[in-house]
Formats: structure tokens, sequence, C-alpha cells
């Protein structure tokens, strides 16, 4: 079951209608692994209060408290890993040819209710074709930035930022952050170190929640997936930085959580991103 389908059996117990729920980490360190609104909205739809809306789920929800003025805040009380299903190598859906600017290019990708995009270079608005930023740019990064906002809201195009091998171009920092989780996956296979997958350390508990939010964040919008990508990524730098796998006794257990790193990367960023991780 995932986390969101885990919440969503709580409401169902709880007596409550349903609602769309979002799991995200919480804004402060200390108020546990995740957090949810969604009480706010059945509050809404219901005319109860918030925080007794909360709290009628919270007392089905192991790990979860109700927090002011109506978030859940939910630290899972058996954070255990498990191996996912393999990612089948797909190749990314091609732009059609015949696009001439970026607007038509984010309304194929996006919908005929995509927002106005604009294209800027040092802090200035610029004019460039979408065949001329194709050739500039990339398909690749560019189809990762068109899906950075909601469907509707306006979008900068940067190109400064586009052209950087930087954090702040979402492609390459995702593709860097999968080449690096691959890196150590086969330098272990060829050491003939395995994963051994179960209850998770303290120190990876951050990245492992992370890593259970796949299932429900790959039916997200696109600018939900971006968004997941990147905390996937930026969880999976933080314990690599101090938790080596090779020459450690946890090692198996900390392979287990850099190849799962590497499914999840791939599989957002090819199932639910379009773009090319094969």
């Amino acid at each position: 079951m995932s986390l969101a389908a885990r919440v969503e059996a709580a409401i169902a117990a709880a007596g409550l209608p349903t609602a769309e729920v979002c799991l995200d980490p919480p804004r402060h360190p200390g108020l546990g692994d995740l957090a949810t609104p969604v009480a706010m909205a059945i509050a809404r739809a219901t005319g109860r209060p918030a925080m007794e809306v909360a709290e009628a789920i919270a007392a089905h929800l192991a790990g979860a408290i109700a927090a002011p003025p109506g978030f859940l805040n939910w630290t899972l009380p058996d954070l255990v890993l498990a191996a996912g299903p393999a990612v089948p190598p797909r190749a990314p859906r091609p732009f059609p040819p015949g696009l001439h600017t970026v607007q038509e290019a984010r309304a194929w990708l996006m919908g005929p209710a995509a927002g106005p995009v604009s294209v800027v270079q040092a802090g200035r608005p610029v004019q460039r074709t979408w065949p001329e930023l194709l050739a500039l740019i990339g398909s690749e990064d560019l189809r990762c930035w068109l899906q950075l906002k909601p469907e509707a809201a306006p979008l900068a195009l940067d190109l400064d930022l586009l052209a950087g091998e930087t954090a702040d171009n979402p492609a390459y920092y995702l593709r860097y952050s999968l080449m690096r989780a691959r890196s150590i996956v086969t330098r272990a296979s060829e050491e003939g170190l395995t994963p051994v997958y179960g209850p998770v350390e303290p120190a990876g508990r951050a990245l492992a929640v992370a890593l259970l939010r796949a299932p429900d964040e790959l039916g997200r919008q696109p600018q939900r997936r971006v968004r997941f990508a990147l905390d996937v990524a930026a969880a999976f730098h933080t314990y690599y930085a101090t938790q080596r796998v090779f020459g450690a006794p946890q090692a198996p257990q900390r392979l287990a959580l850099i190849a799962e790193t590497a499914r999840v990367l791939r599989c957002v960023l090819q199932e639910g991103l379009g773009l090319d991780a094969i």
C-alpha cells in the first residue's frame, strides 16, 4: 500500500469524505517525516473545524499527529525499504516537427491551457524560435524546464541557467544524480557487493522516505514530478556525502538505498517526465 493510500484508508476509517492526499516533507525539522494539508481540504468540504478533522484522521494513522491550523504531521512507524520493480528502458517521445515557438512546445507538452512562456538571457527578454532553442539548449533540458511550474502558470525560460552544468539546471542535476547513483551500483556489482533491503538506519531516513513517495508522485501533475525528483536527488547527495558505501560494515544496507535511488530517479525521469534515462 502506498503512503497516500495509507492516509486515504485512515480518512475512510474516520468516516470522512475522500480528498486528494499530497505528502511533502514538513517545512521545519522535527515535525515528522511527511506532512499533508488534506484535513483542511476535507474541512472546507464538510464545514467541520480543520483541527477536528485532522485529529479524527490521526486517530486511525499510526505515527500521525494533528498540528494547527489543520495539518497532519506523520512520522512513519515502520520504515522498511524494499526493492521496487525494474524499469524497462524506453526512449522519450520526441517533440513533433513543425513547432515554431516555445509556447507551442509547452502547449504540446502540457496541454492547450498551458500558461505563457517568456525567454530571458542576462536578465532581459529575448526572442528565440523553438528550432533555435533546440539547437542552443537541447530537447532534454527544455522538456524538464517546461514542466517546472503548474500547467497554467507563467514560465520564464532562463537560457543562462539552462546552459550551465549546475544544480540550478534541473535536467542536468537529475541526470548527474542518476549517473552518480548508477556508478556506485555498478562498482558494487563489480566488487561482488549485493544490496540488502529491510529496516533503514537513522542516517538514511530522509532518503528512504523520499523514495517511498515514488508510487504516489508518479501519478501527480508534471511540476510535482519535477519537484519530487529534485527532492530525491538532494536527499541522495546529502546521504552519500556522509554515509559511504564501500568499506563500511553497513555497506549492503547502504547500497540498497543507493540502488533504489537509481531505480526511482530513472523511473521518474523516464516515465514521469519523459526524459532520456536509458
